[in-house]
């Protein structure tokens, strides 16, 4: 934890009022959490998660690769876009520079929320903006800042980063051309919103062929039966893929809602927007008419629970891994269900609940690797070991 105090100090004390109302709401990764705020006539205090690591200012003052480009680039962009995109009040940060990002173990976190403001329509006018030169004109001449503004702070500290990266001159050029449509002096002129940078970016990320996960692609995770672990593994997946620097959502049938409905309600309401807990993304899945928000912007990695098998489970085209059941009385279900020819190809085969041994002598009747994810403490927040675990097996859906 880190305690953040103000003596005798009414700018600090507003700053730390204003700190607390932007992040008493949020749960992300890479956003710090808050535990606790107290406030008396001459004194204030925050008391926040404790972020390791070193600034993206330090790391900038040697190169950077192409990987770590991409890396940093899109997590910065996707935890601004988390902001910009709260229900009904949009958040504007107000304080993009590269100290305010942090790396840890390959993860960017977003610090310092001191000048960061809540809106009714994406929009300050009067602001108190960070530093100058990662300052939007409009927001410098005006004092008026948008969510248009903050895609050109954003241009203006990706371009630092270029500056340090050793690019290939294909890709370094898709990127200038890029930040080309960010940096815009005019904002009518400018790309308008971070949506369309990542979607742009994630585009020209090289990674895609460097044997990453595509982040287009969609998981269907299905239980050869009944009570065998398959929503425990959709939520492990989906939170140690965001632990690990992509984007992904874990997504419930149509007739299902217990997930969602654990993660409570949004501005008093159910609706079709993401929710978190830790590194743990759900989106409500609405049948093939209505599609949530990131399903729009075609962002995500979408790890949907299919829940039991049944004939008509799931369509043959996806990539999907097969929960199976290896405890003596599951196994001739699991052989049985194994067997389909839709599970021959693009398929992985996983067991959760199981001990070690029976997860061993249904491998060897079924002649292919079964990979074990025991069932741990808290699937919304996977430590580093289980993330590369998660990633191993992934590799089979490289494409």
């Amino acid at each position: 934890m880190v305690l953040k105090e103000s003596l005798d100090s009414e700018p600090a004390r507003y700053q730390h009022r204003q700190e607390v109302q932007v992040l008493k709401d949020l749960s992300y990764p890479g956003i710090p959490e808050l535990y606790d705020y107290g406030e008396r006539e001459d004194y204030s205090y925050i008391v926040q998660e404790y972020i390791p690591g070193v600034s993206l200012q330090s790391i900038l003052m040697q190169s950077i690769s192409q990987r770590q480009f991409f890396n940093y680039g899109l997590q910065m962009l996707m935890l601004l876009h988390y902001l910009h995109t709260q229900k009904s009040n949009p958040i504007l940060y107000l304080d993009v520079k590269p100290e305010h990002f942090i790396i840890y173990e390959e993860k960017v976190f977003l610090v310092d929320f001191g000048l960061a403001r809540r809106t009714t329509e994406g929009k300050v006018v009067n602001v108190c903006y960070g530093t100058k030169e990662y300052t939007a004109p409009e927001v410098l001449e005006r004092n008026e800042a948008t969510i248009t503004s903050e895609v050109y702070s954003m241009g203006v500290l990706l371009r630092d980063m270029l500056e340090k990266a050793n690019l290939d001159k294909n890709i370094r050029e898709r990127v200038e051309k890029l930040l080309s449509g960010m940096l815009q002096r005019n904002p009518e002129d400018r790309i308008q919103t971070l949506s369309q940078v990542i979607t742009q970016f994630a585009e020209v990320d090289y990674r895609k062929n460097d044997g990453r996960i595509n982040l287009r692609n969609t998981i269907a995770v299905v239980g050869s039966q009944h009570r065998v672990g398959v929503t425990y593994v959709s939520t492990f997946i989906t939170s140690c893929l965001n632990k690990q620097g992509y984007s992904a959502s874990y997504r419930e049938r149509e007739n299902d809602r217990w997930v969602m409905y654990g993660l409570g309600k949004q501005d008093g309401r159910f609706d079709s927007s993401p929710r978190w807990r830790g590194a743990f993304k759900a989106t409500p899945g609405y049948g093939p008419f209505v599609m949530a928000e990131s399903e729009e912007e075609g962002n995500d990695i979408i790890v949907e629970d299919f829940g039991c098998y049944g004939e008509d489970t799931l369509p043959d085209d996806l990539f999907t891994i097969l929960v199976l059941g290896a405890r003596p009385w599951e196994v001739q279900q699991s052989l049985k269900v194994a067997k389909d020819r839709r599970f021959l190809e693009r398929c992985i085969f996983v067991c959760s609940l199981q001990e070690k041994r029976d997860v061993e002598n249904l491998a060897k009747e079924l002649g292919k690797e079964v990979f074990r994810i025991p069932m741990g403490e808290d699937p919304f927040s996977p430590d580093k070991k289980q993330c590369a675990t998660v990633l191993r097996i992934l590799q089979e859906f490289v494409t």
